[in-house]
């Protein structure tokens, strides 16, 4: 990839505020990382980048995580002073959200520098049903016999988890219930919705289908090159220079696979990219039902070839 002139740049103009990430490198404690964590994503292995790279007591030890659930819009840690004055009180430098989709209100935290790594969505789809479903990696144990094919197990999973399009769900911003509100939404037993619900703040998402709005997804794209280093996993091995370009992190990355004790293989290793293990019709439908993040993640593959070729 070549460096195009600046008027054929999708990453022109540069909307990052890049005094932050200057913040960061040169050690300011005001300065702090903030991770969007995109599931089957490479996020396993930036965490661990982080802890090779900065001292101990600045990472949180459960993956980051300073609230150790990686909920970032969930009370209180949606409120910036509550998640800023954590951060401080304990000298870290580091949160991560993995199980909420990114607050609008969270794009402007001072001295947050923003970081996010995606792979490809089939693959990343494919991932998650090896991880969880045909090797339970998660923990969870299911005989042999109940194993379900992608095409029955794809439909049930988007249908309970984030759904189709994770990542323009993720980057578009759509706001939640304020706090109050939040606690007047019970369960059927009476309980506080959200404190039970792990995936709460995807529910909003429901009625989407297959489409998206077009002001979603501009504002998806948006929210992405605000994003101080957007890394692309299957180009992680070119990743380096610019990681350190932006964080200053001498130690490059490794590549690390997240509870692989815990693997349940018979016959050997699932292959682990979406073409090698999904039959052309499975192959499609995947494609059909998430072509906005196809069309999210090339478009964020550009901004990282430009930002690293220019």
């Amino acid at each position: 990839f070549k460096c195009p002139p600046r008027a054929e740049r999708w990453s022109e103009p540069d909307v990052r505020d890049l005094s932050a990430a200057e913040a960061f490198r040169g050690g300011d404690s005001g300065a702090f990382l903030y991770f969007q964590h995109m599931r089957k994503a490479g996020g396993t292995a930036i965490c661990d980048l982080a802890k090779r790279n900065m001292p101990p007591h600045q990472v949180p030890r459960h993956y980051c995580m300073p609230d150790v659930r990686g909920a970032m819009a969930t009370p209180p840690w949606s409120l910036r002073e509550h998640l800023l004055a954590e951060l401080r009180s304990k000298r870290l430098r580091m949160t991560a959200n993995e199980w909420d989709a990114l607050p609008r209100s969270q794009l402007t935290l001072p001295g947050a520098v923003f970081l996010t790594s995606l792979r490809h969505p089939l693959d990343r789809w494919y991932s998650q049903y090896r991880f969880e479903h045909l090797e339970h990696r998660d923990g969870e144990c299911m005989a042999a016999s109940k194993q379900m094919v992608f095409t029955k197990w794809y439909p049930n999973f988007a249908r309970d988890s984030q759904g189709n399009n994770y990542y323009v769900k993720t980057f578009c911003g759509a706001e939640n219930p304020t706090p109050t509100d939040l606690e007047k939404i019970k369960d059927k037993k009476g309980a506080v919705r959200y404190t039970k619900d792990l995936l709460w703040s995807w529910r909003k998402f429901k009625s989407w289908g297959k489409e998206v709005k077009w002001d979603d997804f501009l504002f998806a794209i948006d929210a992405l090159r605000r994003f101080h280093l957007v890394l692309i996993t299957e180009l992680m091995d070119d990743g380096h220079p610019m990681i350190e370009e932006v964080l200053g992190w001498r130690q490059p990355p490794k590549l690390v696979r997240p509870h692989e004790k815990m693997a349940h293989r018979k016959k050997g290793e699932a292959p682990s990219l979406a073409r090698e293990g999904l039959t052309l019709d499975e192959w499609n439908l995947l494609a059909d039902g998430n072509a906005f993040d196809l069309l999210f993640y090339h478009y964020a593959r550009r901004i990282y070839l430009e930002r690293r070729a220019c």
